[in-house]
Protein backbone atom coordinates (compact mmCIF):
# COMPACT_ATOMS: atom_id res chain seq x y z
CA UNK A 1 0.00 0.00 0.00
CA UNK A 2 2.72 2.46 1.03
CA UNK A 3 4.85 1.48 -1.96
CA UNK A 4 1.91 1.96 -4.32
CA UNK A 5 1.07 5.36 -2.86
CA UNK A 6 4.70 6.46 -2.95
CA UNK A 7 5.18 5.40 -6.58
CA UNK A 8 1.87 7.00 -7.61
CA UNK A 9 2.69 10.29 -5.96
CA UNK A 10 6.16 10.26 -7.51
CA UNK A 11 4.73 9.59 -11.01
CA UNK A 12 2.17 12.38 -10.73
CA UNK A 13 4.81 14.77 -9.44
CA UNK A 14 7.18 14.00 -12.33
CA UNK A 15 4.38 14.51 -14.88
CA UNK A 16 3.49 17.88 -13.42
CA UNK A 17 7.16 18.87 -13.26
CA UNK A 18 7.79 18.00 -16.92
CA UNK A 19 4.68 19.89 -18.06
CA UNK A 20 5.69 22.98 -16.11
CA UNK A 21 9.24 22.84 -17.44
CA UNK A 22 8.02 22.77 -21.05
CA UNK A 23 5.32 25.42 -20.75
CA UNK A 24 6.92 27.88 -18.38
CA UNK A 25 10.64 27.20 -18.22
CA UNK A 26 11.59 30.87 -17.63
CA UNK A 27 9.29 31.13 -14.64
CA UNK A 28 10.10 27.79 -13.02
CA UNK A 29 12.80 29.21 -10.76
CA UNK A 30 10.49 31.93 -9.45
CA UNK A 31 7.66 29.48 -8.87
CA UNK A 32 9.91 27.06 -6.99
CA UNK A 33 11.06 29.86 -4.71
CA UNK A 34 7.47 30.89 -4.04
CA UNK A 35 6.59 27.27 -3.28
CA UNK A 36 9.51 27.01 -0.86
CA UNK A 37 8.44 30.20 0.89
CA UNK A 38 4.86 28.98 1.27
CA UNK A 39 6.07 25.60 2.51
CA UNK A 40 8.25 27.26 5.13
CA UNK A 41 5.30 29.42 6.19
CA UNK A 42 3.03 26.39 6.52
CA UNK A 43 5.63 24.44 8.49
CA UNK A 44 5.96 27.27 11.03
CA UNK A 45 2.31 26.93 12.05
CA UNK A 46 2.50 23.60 13.96
CA UNK A 47 5.56 24.62 16.04
CA UNK A 48 3.83 27.89 16.90
CA UNK A 49 0.80 25.94 18.14
CA UNK A 50 3.07 23.75 20.29
CA UNK A 51 4.72 26.83 21.80
CA UNK A 52 1.32 28.32 22.58
CA UNK A 53 -0.52 25.30 23.97
CA UNK A 54 2.42 23.26 25.23
CA UNK A 55 4.94 25.64 26.79
CA UNK A 56 8.08 23.85 27.82
CA UNK A 57 7.61 21.10 25.23
CA UNK A 58 9.74 20.41 22.19
CA UNK A 59 8.08 22.14 19.24
CA UNK A 60 9.33 19.39 16.91
CA UNK A 61 6.89 16.95 18.50
CA UNK A 62 4.13 17.99 16.09
CA UNK A 63 5.54 15.61 13.46
CA UNK A 64 5.08 12.70 15.89
CA UNK A 65 1.53 13.83 16.69
CA UNK A 66 0.68 13.82 12.98
CA UNK A 67 2.28 10.39 12.65
CA UNK A 68 0.22 9.15 15.61
CA UNK A 69 -2.98 10.19 13.86
CA UNK A 70 -1.85 8.48 10.66
CA UNK A 71 -1.12 5.24 12.53
CA UNK A 72 -4.59 5.36 14.07
CA UNK A 73 -6.18 5.66 10.63
CA UNK A 74 -4.09 2.77 9.32
CA UNK A 75 -5.24 0.68 12.30
CA UNK A 76 -8.87 1.44 11.49
CA UNK A 77 -8.22 0.37 7.90
CA UNK A 78 -6.56 -2.83 9.19
CA UNK A 79 -3.40 -2.17 7.18
CA UNK A 80 -0.37 -4.42 7.69
CA UNK A 81 3.06 -3.43 6.38
CA UNK A 82 4.95 -5.90 4.22
CA UNK A 83 8.74 -6.18 4.09
CA UNK A 84 8.90 -3.96 1.00
CA UNK A 85 6.76 -1.32 2.65
CA UNK A 86 8.95 -1.39 5.77
CA UNK A 87 11.96 -0.72 3.52
CA UNK A 88 10.13 2.20 1.92
CA UNK A 89 9.15 3.59 5.32
CA UNK A 90 12.73 3.28 6.52
CA UNK A 91 13.90 5.24 3.50
CA UNK A 92 11.23 7.87 4.08
CA UNK A 93 12.35 8.24 7.71
CA UNK A 94 15.94 8.86 6.66
CA UNK A 95 14.83 11.22 3.86
CA UNK A 96 12.59 13.18 6.24
CA UNK A 97 15.47 13.62 8.68
CA UNK A 98 17.71 14.87 5.85
CA UNK A 99 15.06 17.29 4.56
CA UNK A 100 14.47 18.60 8.08
CA UNK A 101 18.25 18.82 8.53
CA UNK A 102 17.72 16.95 11.74
CA UNK A 103 20.57 14.97 13.28
CA UNK A 104 19.16 14.90 16.79
CA UNK A 105 18.12 11.35 17.83
CA UNK A 106 15.29 12.82 19.89
CA UNK A 107 13.09 13.47 16.83
CA UNK A 108 12.99 9.85 15.58
CA UNK A 109 12.59 8.84 19.23
CA UNK A 110 9.31 10.79 19.26
CA UNK A 111 8.25 8.91 16.14
CA UNK A 112 9.08 5.60 17.83
CA UNK A 113 6.81 6.51 20.75
CA UNK A 114 4.01 7.33 18.31
CA UNK A 115 4.36 4.01 16.49
CA UNK A 116 5.05 1.60 19.36
CA UNK A 117 1.45 0.77 20.46
CA UNK A 118 0.57 -0.18 16.88
CA UNK A 119 3.70 -2.23 16.17
CA UNK A 120 2.07 -5.66 16.39
CA UNK A 121 -1.02 -4.75 14.37
CA UNK A 122 0.67 -2.77 11.60
CA UNK A 123 3.89 -4.77 11.38
CA UNK A 124 2.65 -8.35 11.70
CA UNK A 125 3.12 -9.19 8.02
CA UNK A 126 6.68 -7.87 7.80
CA UNK A 127 7.65 -9.75 10.96
CA UNK A 128 6.38 -13.00 9.46
CA UNK A 129 8.21 -12.48 6.16
CA UNK A 130 11.64 -11.54 7.56
CA UNK A 131 12.49 -12.19 11.21
CA UNK A 132 13.36 -9.12 13.30
CA UNK A 133 12.73 -6.84 10.31
CA UNK A 134 10.19 -4.33 11.54
CA UNK A 135 9.71 -0.62 12.03
CA UNK A 136 10.55 -0.44 15.78
CA UNK A 137 13.90 -2.10 15.07
CA UNK A 138 14.56 0.37 12.24
CA UNK A 139 13.69 3.27 14.52
CA UNK A 140 15.96 1.90 17.25
CA UNK A 141 18.89 1.54 14.84
CA UNK A 142 18.45 5.05 13.45
CA UNK A 143 18.06 6.55 16.93
CA UNK A 144 21.12 4.78 18.30
CA UNK A 145 23.24 5.69 15.25
CA UNK A 146 22.32 9.38 15.59
CA UNK A 147 22.97 9.15 19.33
CA UNK A 148 26.48 7.77 18.71
CA UNK A 149 27.25 10.56 16.23
CA UNK A 150 25.95 13.21 18.63
CA UNK A 151 27.97 11.91 21.55
CA UNK A 152 31.16 11.64 19.50
CA UNK A 153 30.81 15.21 18.27
CA UNK A 154 30.34 16.37 21.86
CA UNK A 155 33.12 14.02 23.07
CA UNK A 156 30.78 12.53 25.64
CA UNK A 157 30.30 8.86 26.59
CA UNK A 158 27.86 6.92 24.45
CA UNK A 159 26.47 4.83 27.31
CA UNK A 160 25.98 5.63 30.98
CA UNK A 161 25.63 3.36 33.97
CA UNK A 162 22.95 3.53 36.65
CA UNK A 163 21.75 1.44 39.57
CA UNK A 164 18.56 0.34 37.85
CA UNK A 165 20.38 -0.30 34.59
CA UNK A 166 22.87 -2.53 36.41
CA UNK A 167 20.08 -4.55 38.03
CA UNK A 168 18.36 -4.97 34.65
CA UNK A 169 21.63 -6.13 33.06
CA UNK A 170 22.14 -8.68 35.83
CA UNK A 171 18.60 -9.96 35.23
CA UNK A 172 19.12 -10.15 31.46
CA UNK A 173 22.47 -11.87 31.96
CA UNK A 174 20.82 -14.46 34.20
CA UNK A 175 18.02 -15.24 31.74
CA UNK A 176 20.56 -15.46 28.89
CA UNK A 177 22.56 -18.06 30.81
CA UNK A 178 19.35 -19.96 31.51
CA UNK A 179 18.46 -19.80 27.82
CA UNK A 180 21.84 -21.31 26.93
CA UNK A 181 21.33 -24.00 29.56
CA UNK A 182 17.91 -24.87 28.11
CA UNK A 183 19.44 -25.04 24.62
CA UNK A 184 22.07 -27.45 25.93
CA UNK A 185 19.36 -29.62 27.52
CA UNK A 186 16.75 -29.59 24.74
CA UNK A 187 18.98 -29.38 21.67
CA UNK A 188 19.15 -27.29 18.50
CA UNK A 189 15.44 -27.64 17.81
CA UNK A 190 14.68 -25.70 20.96
CA UNK A 191 17.00 -22.86 19.93
CA UNK A 192 15.51 -22.77 16.45
CA UNK A 193 12.01 -22.43 17.87
CA UNK A 194 12.57 -20.07 20.78
CA UNK A 195 15.68 -17.98 20.04
CA UNK A 196 13.88 -15.25 18.08
CA UNK A 197 10.97 -14.97 20.57
CA UNK A 198 13.56 -14.75 23.34
CA UNK A 199 15.40 -11.93 21.56
CA UNK A 200 12.10 -10.08 20.96
CA UNK A 201 11.33 -10.39 24.66
CA UNK A 202 14.77 -9.06 25.65
CA UNK A 203 14.45 -6.21 23.14
CA UNK A 204 11.62 -4.68 25.17
CA UNK A 205 14.05 -4.05 28.03
CA UNK A 206 16.27 -2.22 25.55
CA UNK A 207 13.78 0.65 25.42
CA UNK A 208 14.84 1.51 28.98
CA UNK A 209 18.49 1.96 27.98
CA UNK A 210 17.64 3.72 24.72
CA UNK A 211 15.51 6.26 26.60
CA UNK A 212 18.09 6.77 29.33
CA UNK A 213 20.92 7.36 26.87
CA UNK A 214 19.12 9.43 24.22
CA UNK A 215 17.02 11.88 26.28
CA UNK A 216 19.34 14.44 27.85
CA UNK A 217 17.24 17.42 28.92
CA UNK A 218 13.96 18.11 30.67
CA UNK A 219 12.27 19.42 27.54
CA UNK A 220 12.75 16.10 25.74
CA UNK A 221 11.69 14.17 28.86
CA UNK A 222 8.48 16.15 29.29
CA UNK A 223 7.66 15.97 25.59
CA UNK A 224 8.12 12.20 25.60
CA UNK A 225 5.85 11.85 28.65
CA UNK A 226 3.10 13.92 27.03
CA UNK A 227 3.46 11.96 23.79
CA UNK A 228 3.02 8.69 25.71
CA UNK A 229 -0.20 10.08 27.17
CA UNK A 230 -1.38 10.90 23.65
CA UNK A 231 -0.42 7.41 22.48
CA UNK A 232 -2.41 5.77 25.27
CA UNK A 233 -5.37 8.02 24.47
CA UNK A 234 -5.16 6.96 20.82
CA UNK A 235 -5.47 3.33 21.95
CA UNK A 236 -8.42 4.41 24.11
CA UNK A 237 -10.21 5.84 21.08
CA UNK A 238 -9.51 2.69 19.08
CA UNK A 239 -10.89 0.57 21.91
CA UNK A 240 -14.06 2.63 22.20
CA UNK A 241 -14.54 2.52 18.43
CA UNK A 242 -14.23 -1.27 18.50
CA UNK A 243 -16.67 -1.49 21.40
CA UNK A 244 -19.28 0.56 19.54
CA UNK A 245 -18.71 -1.52 16.43
CA UNK A 246 -19.36 -4.72 18.42
CA UNK A 247 -22.54 -3.46 20.09
CA UNK A 248 -25.23 -6.13 20.33
CA UNK A 249 -22.90 -9.11 19.98
CA UNK A 250 -22.37 -11.86 22.55
CA UNK A 251 -20.39 -11.23 25.71
CA UNK A 252 -17.18 -12.92 24.58
CA UNK A 253 -17.26 -11.30 21.13
CA UNK A 254 -17.98 -7.85 22.58
CA UNK A 255 -14.75 -7.82 24.60
CA UNK A 256 -12.37 -5.40 22.90
CA UNK A 257 -8.80 -6.22 21.92
CA UNK A 258 -7.65 -3.13 19.96
CA UNK A 259 -3.84 -3.36 19.82
CA UNK A 260 -3.50 -6.50 21.96
CA UNK A 261 -3.97 -10.18 21.22
CA UNK A 262 -6.29 -10.74 24.14
CA UNK A 263 -8.76 -8.58 26.17
CA UNK A 264 -7.02 -9.18 29.50
CA UNK A 265 -3.72 -7.99 28.03
CA UNK A 266 -5.42 -4.83 26.72
CA UNK A 267 -6.89 -4.29 30.19
CA UNK A 268 -3.39 -4.55 31.64
CA UNK A 269 -2.21 -1.96 29.09
CA UNK A 270 -4.89 0.52 30.11
CA UNK A 271 -4.36 0.06 33.84
CA UNK A 272 -0.59 0.51 33.45
CA UNK A 273 -0.88 4.03 31.98
CA UNK A 274 -4.32 5.35 32.91
CA UNK A 275 -2.99 6.91 36.11
CA UNK A 276 -0.89 9.38 34.13
CA UNK A 277 -4.19 11.18 33.46
CA UNK A 278 -5.32 10.94 37.08
CA UNK A 279 -1.96 12.29 38.22
CA UNK A 280 -2.27 15.22 35.81
CA UNK A 281 -5.55 16.19 37.44
CA UNK A 282 -4.35 15.70 41.03
CA UNK A 283 -1.11 17.63 40.56
CA UNK A 284 -2.61 20.51 38.55
CA UNK A 285 -6.37 20.73 39.19
CA UNK A 286 -6.40 24.47 38.44
CA UNK A 287 -4.74 24.18 35.06
CA UNK A 288 -6.36 23.32 31.77
CA UNK A 289 -4.30 20.21 31.14
CA UNK A 290 -5.39 18.88 34.54
CA UNK A 291 -9.02 18.90 33.40
CA UNK A 292 -8.00 17.39 30.07
CA UNK A 293 -6.40 14.61 32.09
CA UNK A 294 -9.67 14.07 33.95
CA UNK A 295 -11.57 13.71 30.68
CA UNK A 296 -8.97 11.29 29.30
CA UNK A 297 -9.16 9.34 32.56
CA UNK A 298 -12.91 8.86 32.17
CA UNK A 299 -12.69 7.71 28.55
CA UNK A 300 -9.78 5.36 29.22
CA UNK A 301 -11.60 3.88 32.22
CA UNK A 302 -14.61 3.24 29.98
CA UNK A 303 -12.40 1.51 27.43
CA UNK A 304 -10.83 -0.56 30.21
CA UNK A 305 -14.28 -1.69 31.35
CA UNK A 306 -15.05 -2.74 27.77
CA UNK A 307 -12.33 -5.39 28.06
CA UNK A 308 -14.46 -7.05 30.78
CA UNK A 309 -11.24 -8.00 32.55
CA UNK A 310 -11.67 -8.74 36.24
CA UNK A 311 -7.93 -8.52 36.79
CA UNK A 312 -7.83 -5.05 35.24
CA UNK A 313 -10.64 -3.88 37.53
CA UNK A 314 -8.81 -5.15 40.62
CA UNK A 315 -5.58 -3.57 39.38
CA UNK A 316 -7.37 -0.27 38.79
CA UNK A 317 -8.48 -0.20 42.44
CA UNK A 318 -4.99 -1.05 43.70
CA UNK A 319 -3.34 1.54 41.45
CA UNK A 320 -5.87 4.18 42.49
CA UNK A 321 -5.15 3.54 46.17
CA UNK A 322 -1.41 3.82 45.56
CA UNK A 323 -1.99 7.07 43.65
CA UNK A 324 -3.96 8.52 46.57
CA UNK A 325 -1.38 7.27 49.11
CA UNK A 326 1.48 9.15 47.47
CA UNK A 327 -0.61 12.24 46.75
CA UNK A 328 -2.06 12.76 50.24
CA UNK A 329 -2.85 10.53 53.20
CA UNK A 330 -6.29 12.10 53.67
CA UNK A 331 -7.09 11.39 50.02
CA UNK A 332 -5.98 7.79 50.58
CA UNK A 333 -8.28 7.47 53.61
CA UNK A 334 -11.23 8.78 51.58
CA UNK A 335 -10.43 6.39 48.72
CA UNK A 336 -10.11 3.48 51.12
CA UNK A 337 -13.47 4.24 52.72
CA UNK A 338 -15.05 4.55 49.28
CA UNK A 339 -13.58 1.21 48.21
CA UNK A 340 -14.93 -0.57 51.28
CA UNK A 341 -18.34 1.06 50.80
CA UNK A 342 -18.58 -0.03 47.17
CA UNK A 343 -17.49 -3.56 48.05
CA UNK A 344 -20.24 -3.70 50.67
CA UNK A 345 -22.76 -2.14 48.26
CA UNK A 346 -21.96 -3.52 44.79
CA UNK A 347 -25.10 -1.96 43.33
CA UNK A 348 -23.05 1.23 43.01
CA UNK A 349 -20.70 -0.47 40.58
CA UNK A 350 -21.22 -0.21 36.80
CA UNK A 351 -23.54 -2.89 35.45
CA UNK A 352 -20.81 -4.48 33.33
CA UNK A 353 -18.51 -4.84 36.34
CA UNK A 354 -21.27 -6.43 38.43
CA UNK A 355 -22.09 -8.80 35.61
CA UNK A 356 -18.47 -9.83 35.09
CA UNK A 357 -17.72 -10.44 38.76
CA UNK A 358 -21.09 -12.11 39.20
CA UNK A 359 -19.97 -14.73 36.68
CA UNK A 360 -17.04 -15.75 38.88
CA UNK A 361 -19.02 -17.99 41.23
CA UNK A 362 -21.25 -20.69 39.83
CA UNK A 363 -24.27 -22.20 41.53
CA UNK A 364 -23.90 -25.81 40.53
CA UNK A 365 -24.13 -28.76 42.90
CA UNK A 366 -20.97 -30.66 43.85
CA UNK A 367 -21.10 -34.41 44.28
CA UNK A 368 -18.29 -35.18 46.72
CA UNK A 369 -16.54 -33.79 49.77
CA UNK A 370 -13.33 -33.33 47.77
CA UNK A 371 -15.14 -31.20 45.21
CA UNK A 372 -16.81 -29.24 47.99
CA UNK A 373 -13.43 -28.37 49.51
CA UNK A 374 -11.89 -27.45 46.14
CA UNK A 375 -12.33 -23.73 45.49
CA UNK A 376 -11.95 -24.26 41.74
CA UNK A 377 -15.15 -26.30 41.71
CA UNK A 378 -17.09 -23.25 42.88
CA UNK A 379 -15.70 -20.95 40.14
CA UNK A 380 -16.76 -20.52 36.53
CA UNK A 381 -14.60 -22.27 33.95
CA UNK A 382 -12.18 -19.41 33.21
CA UNK A 383 -11.42 -18.60 36.84
CA UNK A 384 -11.43 -22.27 37.85
CA UNK A 385 -8.94 -23.22 35.16
CA UNK A 386 -6.64 -20.46 36.33
CA UNK A 387 -6.63 -21.98 39.80
CA UNK A 388 -5.60 -25.32 38.28
CA UNK A 389 -2.90 -23.59 36.21
CA UNK A 390 -1.49 -21.79 39.24
CA UNK A 391 -1.42 -25.01 41.24
CA UNK A 392 0.42 -26.70 38.39
CA UNK A 393 2.85 -23.78 38.19
CA UNK A 394 3.59 -24.06 41.92
CA UNK A 395 4.29 -27.78 41.53
CA UNK A 396 6.54 -27.03 38.57
CA UNK A 397 8.46 -24.44 40.60
CA UNK A 398 8.90 -26.90 43.48
CA UNK A 399 10.50 -29.43 41.14
CA UNK A 400 12.65 -26.84 39.30
CA UNK A 401 13.28 -24.10 41.89
CA UNK A 402 16.73 -22.92 40.82
CA UNK A 403 16.94 -23.04 37.03
CA UNK A 404 13.33 -23.38 35.91
CA UNK A 405 12.15 -25.45 32.97
CA UNK A 406 13.42 -23.06 30.30
CA UNK A 407 12.12 -20.09 28.36
CA UNK A 408 8.92 -20.71 26.40
CA UNK A 409 8.22 -24.30 27.49
CA UNK A 410 5.86 -23.64 30.40
CA UNK A 411 2.87 -24.65 28.30
CA UNK A 412 4.53 -27.95 27.38
CA UNK A 413 5.33 -28.91 30.96
CA UNK A 414 1.97 -27.79 32.34
CA UNK A 415 -0.04 -30.93 31.41
CA UNK A 416 2.31 -32.97 33.61
CA UNK A 417 1.34 -30.85 36.63
CA UNK A 418 -2.24 -29.76 35.88
CA UNK A 419 -4.15 -32.46 34.04
CA UNK A 420 -7.50 -30.86 34.82
CA UNK A 421 -7.12 -28.01 32.34
CA UNK A 422 -6.42 -27.55 28.69
CA UNK A 423 -5.30 -23.94 29.14
CA UNK A 424 -1.64 -23.30 28.42
CA UNK A 425 -1.03 -19.66 29.37
CA UNK A 426 0.26 -19.08 32.91
CA UNK A 427 -2.13 -16.18 33.59
CA UNK A 428 0.42 -14.91 36.13
CA UNK A 429 3.62 -13.19 35.03
CA UNK A 430 5.54 -13.80 38.26
CA UNK A 431 4.66 -17.50 38.39
CA UNK A 432 5.65 -17.77 34.72
CA UNK A 433 9.10 -16.28 35.36
CA UNK A 434 9.62 -18.43 38.45
CA UNK A 435 8.61 -21.58 36.53
CA UNK A 436 10.68 -20.86 33.40
CA UNK A 437 13.71 -19.11 34.94
CA UNK A 438 13.73 -20.26 38.55
CA UNK A 439 12.95 -18.51 41.82
CA UNK A 440 16.24 -16.51 42.10
CA UNK A 441 15.72 -14.96 38.65
CA UNK A 442 12.10 -14.15 39.46
CA UNK A 443 13.34 -12.38 42.60
CA UNK A 444 15.77 -10.44 40.41
CA UNK A 445 12.85 -9.27 38.28
CA UNK A 446 10.97 -8.15 41.38
CA UNK A 447 14.11 -6.26 42.41
CA UNK A 448 14.04 -4.45 39.06
CA UNK A 449 10.46 -3.34 39.73
CA UNK A 450 11.28 -2.29 43.32
CA UNK A 451 14.26 -0.19 42.21
CA UNK A 452 12.12 1.38 39.47
CA UNK A 453 9.49 2.24 42.08
CA UNK A 454 12.15 3.77 44.32
CA UNK A 455 13.38 5.93 41.41
CA UNK A 456 9.84 7.12 40.73
CA UNK A 457 9.22 7.86 44.40
CA UNK A 458 12.40 9.93 44.68
CA UNK A 459 11.57 11.95 41.56
CA UNK A 460 8.01 12.61 42.70
CA UNK A 461 9.18 13.93 46.06
CA UNK A 462 12.00 16.13 44.77
CA UNK A 463 11.03 17.54 41.36
CA UNK A 464 9.27 20.88 41.10
CA UNK A 465 8.37 20.57 37.43
CA UNK A 466 4.61 19.85 37.16
CA UNK A 467 4.86 17.54 34.14
CA UNK A 468 7.67 15.47 35.65
CA UNK A 469 5.79 15.31 38.97
CA UNK A 470 2.70 14.13 37.08
CA UNK A 471 4.76 11.52 35.25
CA UNK A 472 6.39 10.22 38.44
CA UNK A 473 3.08 9.96 40.31
CA UNK A 474 1.34 8.27 37.38
CA UNK A 475 4.29 5.90 37.00
CA UNK A 476 4.12 4.81 40.64
CA UNK A 477 0.39 4.10 40.47
CA UNK A 478 0.75 2.46 37.06
CA UNK A 479 3.53 0.23 38.39
CA UNK A 480 1.24 -0.99 41.16
CA UNK A 481 -1.59 -1.50 38.69
CA UNK A 482 0.63 -3.33 36.21
CA UNK A 483 1.99 -5.71 38.85
CA UNK A 484 -1.53 -6.43 40.10
CA UNK A 485 -2.88 -7.00 36.58
CA UNK A 486 -0.03 -9.41 35.87
CA UNK A 487 -1.11 -11.57 38.77
CA UNK A 488 -3.99 -12.55 36.47
CA UNK A 489 -2.39 -12.33 33.02
CA UNK A 490 1.00 -12.11 31.29
CA UNK A 491 1.53 -8.76 29.57
CA UNK A 492 5.17 -7.88 30.26
CA UNK A 493 6.45 -9.40 27.02
CA UNK A 494 4.73 -7.72 24.04
CA UNK A 495 6.38 -4.45 23.04
CA UNK A 496 3.05 -2.86 22.10
CA UNK A 497 1.93 -3.29 25.73
CA UNK A 498 5.12 -3.14 27.82
CA UNK A 499 7.19 -0.82 25.62
CA UNK A 500 5.77 2.36 27.15
CA UNK A 501 6.50 1.05 30.66
CA UNK A 502 10.22 0.66 29.99
CA UNK A 503 10.36 4.01 28.18
CA UNK A 504 8.74 5.63 31.22
CA UNK A 505 11.23 3.83 33.46
CA UNK A 506 14.18 5.18 31.47
CA UNK A 507 12.55 8.61 31.48
CA UNK A 508 12.22 8.49 35.28
CA UNK A 509 15.89 7.48 35.58
CA UNK A 510 17.13 10.36 33.40
CA UNK A 511 14.85 12.89 35.11
CA UNK A 512 16.25 11.77 38.46
CA UNK A 513 19.81 12.32 37.26
CA UNK A 514 18.95 15.83 36.06
CA UNK A 515 17.11 16.70 39.29
CA UNK A 516 20.03 15.49 41.41
CA UNK A 517 22.37 17.64 39.34
CA UNK A 518 20.10 20.65 39.85
CA UNK A 519 19.86 20.03 43.60
CA UNK A 520 23.61 19.58 43.98
CA UNK A 521 24.18 22.80 42.03
CA UNK A 522 21.73 24.67 44.25
CA UNK A 523 23.42 23.34 47.38
CA UNK A 524 26.83 24.31 46.04
CA UNK A 525 25.62 27.83 45.23
CA UNK A 526 24.19 28.25 48.74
Amino acid sequence: MVWFLSSSVFTVFMAIFRTMSIISMPLIGVRVKLLQQRLRRWLTVPPALVRRYGPGLDERVWTAVVALGAFMLLMLKEVQFSTTEVLVIGGLIVAALRVMREDDPVVPFYWLIAYLPFSRSLGATAGEQVAAFNIPNLFALIIFALHVLRQRRARQPIVESSLLGSVVLIFLGAVTVLMLRATWLYGAGYAQEFLLPFLRWIKVFGFLFLTYWVLRDQRALKTSAVLIMLGVFAVTLLGLWEYLDKAGESFERSRIRAIAQEPNVLGAFYVSYIFLYAAAFLTAPRHGYGWLGLGALGLTARAMLATFSRGACVAFVVGGLVLCWFRHRILFAIAMIGTVFVMANPQWLPEGVRYRFGMTLRNQPVHSAAQRDDIAQHLESSAGNRVYIWRGAVKMIKEHPWWGVGYGVFHRFLPHYANETGYRDAHNQLLLYAAEFGVPTAILFLTVLLVAGAEGRWLYRHTTDPILKTTALGFLAGLAGMVTANLFTSSMGPEEVAGYFWILTGLIMRAGVIEKRILSGAEGAS
